[in-house]
């Protein structure tokens, strides 16, 4: 057994074994006292708390920094990074661009799931009130399609390509197919062979075949 809790007899060092400047703290408290480990570095603002009771782990710079906390894998690269100074958080990515941003190699970069008898939900929600909540699908960084909620409520979908709406649904549940372009095949039903059972000619005065 030893004597002390920390033992440095048998270490050699060039200097002091452990050095502490005039701001700076290390405390290792018990359950008794308000931090189990407090460390503070040069600023005495710049800390990092574990076990502070009812706070459970903190980290907290002096100031705030795109790179206050990161993981990061044996080559260095970050796994994790929080963005103090804009609030964002970045899994698999430097310097996020957005409140959380996950980049991967995998095919799939997330899975939301529910346990239990629950329903499995994701929520996208604009706290203002009468603007869109929208899902973009992108190519290369270039987007695509919009799926979402107008500022009407109603539900759309549209091409961004083609500047407007392809799909809306109105809050009654009243439904609008919209080309951009008008076709000889503007809205088709078939069958299981591929064959047209219905199709709508958006061209010239317009035309609904059936059959």
């Amino acid at each position: 057994s030893h004597t002390y809790g920390i033992d440095l007899q048998s270490a050699t060092f060039s200097g002091a074994a452990i050095r502490m400047g005039s701001t700076q703290a290390i405390a290792a408290r018990n359950n008794a006292n308000s931090a189990d480990i407090n460390l503070v570095t040069t600023n005495a603002t710049d800390q990092l708390l574990l076990g502070t009771g009812a706070s459970g782990t903190i980290v907290k710079p002096a100031a705030n920094i795109i790179t206050a906390f990161q993981v990061q894998n044996t080559g260095g690269t970050n796994v994790l990074q929080v963005d103090t100074q804009n609030s964002r958080v970045g899994v698999g990515v430097t310097n996020p661009g957005y409140t959380l941003e996950v980049v991967g190699a995998a095919a799939v970069q997330g899975r939301f799931g529910s346990t239990g008898a629950n329903s499995g939900a994701v929520i996208i929600d604009n706290a203002a009130g009468g603007q869109q909540a929208k899902l973009l699908l992108q190519d290369a960084g270039t987007t695509k399609w919009e799926i979402g909620k107008q500022t009407d409520n109603s539900f759309y979908l549209a091409n961004s390509a083609g500047g407007g709406d392809s799909l809306t649904i109105s809050t009654i549940g009243a439904t609008t197919f919209k080309n951009q372009t008008n076709s000889a095949t503007a809205f088709r039903v078939q069958n299981a062979g591929s064959t047209a059972i219905l199709n709508v000619d958006t061209t010239g005065t317009g035309r609904v075949s059936v059959g």
